[in-house]
């Protein structure tokens, strides 16, 4: 046997993890605990979620040998898996879930492997409690606050907010993210079809 000789060239790679390294701390930093769930989701999900016949987040590859038949499909997005790992803890009585996953989705591009595309994502909920403090702070500008410190921690300028069209969000309170006028992601609360879909009960 012989072994195989090979050029070792990894900048460009050992730059871009030096980056999701930085950027994992981060958050971390800002109280949130790293997910990492399975590349997989229920095809259920994109009706529970509202989205559109021609979302491109439909079109999903499917899994010649799943390992259930509830996840069947490569994932399209990092909402589903997240919203599992938040129904989990919320079941089990957990009074404050931040979580977030870095990632990769796929997206169906008519060739025979799959479009890797590269995305971040979070769920943040706090049980709303009687205080003897007032406090006016809501959770979607507190995360709004969080990504602002990301932008300036990373000196990333141009970027702005702007009303999202997407169909699982409150329209009152979500919005896009954009930079240098691409849209690059999105924030806001649930919406209230989708709350009732998955049958989350605020406690009391």
């Amino acid at each position: 046997t012989t072994i195989p000789r090979a050029a070792i060239s990894g900048s460009n790679s050992d730059r871009r993890r030096g980056l999701v390294a930085r950027l994992k701390d981060f958050i971390r930093d800002a109280g949130f605990n790293e997910a990492i769930n399975y590349s997989f989701m229920n095809e259920a999900y994109c009706e529970t979620f509202c989205m559109h016949e021609h979302d491109r987040r439909r079109k999903a590859l499917p899994i010649k040998n799943p390992l259930r038949k509830e996840e069947s499909l490569l994932r399209t997005t990092l909402i589903p898996a997240l919203t599992d790992v938040f129904l989990y803890n919320f079941a089990r009585g957990v009074k404050e879930i931040r979580v977030f996953e870095e990632a990769k989705v796929f997206e169906d591009i008519g060739r025979p492997l799959p479009l890797e595309i590269s995305r971040i994502g979070g769920i943040c909920y706090k049980e709303k409690i009687p205080s003897l403090w007032k406090d006016d702070a809501k959770d979607f500008y507190l995360v709004k606050g969080v990504i602002e410190s990301l932008f300036e921690e990373f000196h990333i300028k141009g970027y702005s907010f702007s009303s999202s069209q997407e169909p699982f969000l409150h329209p009152g309170q979500s919005c896009d993210i954009r930079i240098n006028g691409m849209n690059i992601g999105f924030l806001g609360l649930l919406s209230p079809v989708v709350i009732s879909k998955l049958d989350i009960k605020a406690t009391k």
